[in-house]
């Protein structure tokens, strides 16, 4: 709602399509995608082969730490993710000084969590939760996130494979509610 998009939307001068429409249409790309000989690796990419698959994202999606580089570029390290400052002149003078960073946040080790489990459904390949328990130090599988995680693989909306959790290719239209269901 705070962007120029929302903006725009709010005064009729952006047509937005309903979300019967735009589902409808995503259903369509796809298809066309895979008719095409590509398929579908992350919920808005596709590759012809693995070796096509964008690594730099994979890394985001699976969790990797990243560097930032550049005017209000964020980077994730550890723990901690920061943003360098978007004004070109601050950025440079805090290069030369050696600090360009604006804002830095401590990541607990369940926002972590979250996030991987949010990026990580986006995947055809899903989010590895023993991955996350071993690089997190805590237990992804609490008794409230089991049994949601039960509850929507017996609907047929999520896959669990031990510790993996992925969507379907039906399920691709609700991967962000379904995350969200297992914060």
């Amino acid at each position: 709602p705070n962007t120029r998009f929302g903006e725009l939307a709010r005064a009729g001068s952006l047509p937005v399509l309903d979300d019967s429409r735009q589902a409808d249409i995503f259903v369509a790309v796809g298809e066309a995608l895979v008719a095409a000989g590509l398929y579908r690796y992350e919920v808005s990419n596709f590759a012809r082969t693995s070796a096509a698959e964008s690594l730099h994202n994979l890394g985001y999606w699976r969790g990797d730490d990243y560097l930032g580089l550049g005017c209000a570029a964020f980077g994730t390290v550890g723990a901690q993710r920061y943003r360098n400052t978007p004004s070109v002149e601050k950025y440079m003078r805090g290069i030369a000084a050696g600090h360009a960073i604006e804002q830095l946040e401590a990541l607990s080790p369940e926002t972590r969590l979250r996030e991987r489990i949010m990026l990580g459904l986006r995947m055809r390949e899903g989010v590895d939760l023993g991955r996350a328990r071993s690089d997190l130090g805590i237990e992804p599988w609490t008794r409230a996130r089991t049994q949601i995680a039960a509850e929507l693989v017996a609907q047929g909306k999520l896959v669990r494979d031990g510790d993996r959790l992925r969507v379907d290719d039906a399920g691709w239209l609700y991967v962000d509610a379904l995350a969200a269901a297992l914060f």
